[in-house]
């Protein structure tokens, strides 16, 4: 509707021109039905437009390889059309009064070069190199095939142009030269049918321009669809390093500090047995002139003053490098994971602006979601490993309480156990928990691997079988 009132608008504009003698086609007098084909060229020029004015950002960054190849096709086929519309001078037709030569000279010339553009410029151009850098047929065979009708029609327009400018030569030569034609001359030597047939040239390459502007305002829409995806899922993996790293931590050091506690307090609770026992037995006079008496206190002392501070340092070490090592995994995952080059999603984009069978938008939406869920899900599926480690350290808090257990057993008959007692280092309990920290790592760091695997490589091998058989069968080609 806009592009008829505009039509209609500049219809109007011309009407006091027209109103007036006027050269046509250069001679005079006017030609029948000229402003049919003044109107059919303001209508065609309208759709050229629409064109040449699609709101191509220029300053538009992209990373992705193909998507820069496509964006660069974009530019080329938009500053031909322009430079190559620009020199069709149609209005000259309605302008120059001192003959044919001059007035049809802006137009033949140009529709010649488009044809030649068409045809063979853009081929090695713009066409080959689009192809053979990203195997998009679908734009390919659309450019061609919008194009390549544009090209036909514009040879038949030239075709009938140059009809009616060989009806105006022979008039004007049988007028002794001079381009002031009389009503009869025209009539003679120009028929209305040649210029009814021009229109309907005219009016052809119009009908044949609108495909063009979709196929290119399609092309950029899903080329910027496609670019805002790998934009946003990047920055989505890109934050997983400040979030869930943290995450991950918060119920592994619970328990881990659950562990520490626990140990610590149970070993200093025993060594606190060991010098009660000491003042005790060191007090009682029947013991201490026993043979043996100085070398059980020796050994009840020994325990006593043990210093576990290394062993408990070193168990908390361990469990911080835990931590830290989770946290290492996590970053050097979402670091090394380039969304722009990414192979799984090169398919999903390749789905949408490649378009080859038709069903690129349709299964690039039914797909993208899922796309996009796998890096999440790569991630978060490490929670999946904490909570298994975090139950495992639950269940190492109740061995080291069965431990303190034993070890208060031990005490009970001191005579007979004393220097089992004080043979026993309290140091080992540390050592085994220790021991088990890193364990505990090296499950979690292998958790966070399978996971990994899981999620982005057979669930991705399925989305990726998916997403193909969609753009190559369409709707009913997939179940999932």
């Amino acid at each position: 509707m806009n592009r008829l009132v505009l039509a209609v608008g500049v219809f109007c504009l011309l009407q006091g021109a027209w109103a007036n003698p006027r050269p046509d086609f250069g001679v005079q007098p006017k030609i029948p039905v000229s402003d049919n084909v003044n109107m059919s060229f303001v209508e065609a020029f309208v759709e050229v437009n629409d064109i040449i004015n699609l709101p191509l950002n220029s300053s538009l960054e992209i990373s992705n390889l193909k998507l820069q190849a496509v964006f660069k096709m974009l530019k080329d086929v938009l500053n031909q059309t322009s430079t190559l519309s620009a020199a069709f001078k149609y209005q000259e037709l309605f302008t120059v009064d001192n003959g044919t030569t001059l007035a049809f000279t802006n137009i033949l010339t140009p529709i010649d070069n488009m044809i030649t553009y068409i045809q063979n410029t853009s081929k090695t151009a713009v066409i080959n190199p689009l192809n053979s850098s990203t195997q998009y047929l679908g734009i390919v065979y659309e450019l061609e095939d919008g194009f390549g009708r544009l090209a036909l029609g514009l040879g038949q327009l030239k075709v009938e142009l140059q009809a009616v400018k060989t009806s105006l030569d022979s008039a004007v030569t049988a007028n002794g030269g001079s381009p002031a034609i009389s009503a009869t001359q025209l009539a003679t030597y120009l028929k209305s049918a040649a210029v009814y047939k021009l229109v309907r040239a005219i009016n052809r390459v119009k009908a044949y321009l609108p495909v063009i502007t979709y196929t290119l305002d399609t092309v950029y829409e899903n080329l910027l669809e496609a670019d805002a995806l790998i934009d946003a899922v990047q920055a989505q993996v890109s934050g997983v390093v400040n979030g869930n790293t943290t995450d991950y931590g918060g119920p592994y050091k619970v328990s881990s500090d659950a562990i520490e506690l626990k140990t610590s307090s149970g070993i200093a609770a025993s060594l606190n047995v060991a010098v009660n026992l000491n003042t005790t037995l060191g007090a009682i006079t029947n013991f201490t002139s026993t043979s043996n008496a100085s070398v059980i206190l020796t050994k009840l002392g020994e325990l006593a003053t043990k210093n576990t501070s290394a062993a408990a340092a070193t168990l908390t070490t361990e469990f911080n490098t835990t931590l830290n090592a989770v946290k290492a995994l996590i970053s050097a995952r979402a670091q090394r994971v380039n969304i722009s080059s990414d192979p799984r999603v090169q398919v999903l984009v390749d789905v949408l602006v490649g378009n080859n069978k038709g069903y690129g938008r349709y299964c690039y939406y039914k797909y993208k979601e899922l796309f996009a869920n796998v890096f999440d899900n790569g991630v978060e599926g490490g929670f999946e490993c904490t909570d298994k480690e975090a139950e495992r350290l639950q269940n190492l808090q109740d061995i080291i309480t069965a431990l303190l257990v034993q070890i208060g057993y031990d005490t009970e008959d001191i005579v007979a156990q004393m220097t089992l007692c004080a043979g026993l280092p309290s140091a080992q309990a540390n050592s085994c928990v220790a021991a088990e920290a890193i364990a505990s790592r090296n499950r979690l760091l292998i958790c966070f691997q399978v996971v990994n695997f899981q999620q982005a490589g057979a669930e991705t091998g399925n989305l990726l079988e998916s997403v193909q058989i969609c753009a190559r069968d369409g709707p009913s080609g997939t179940l999932e």
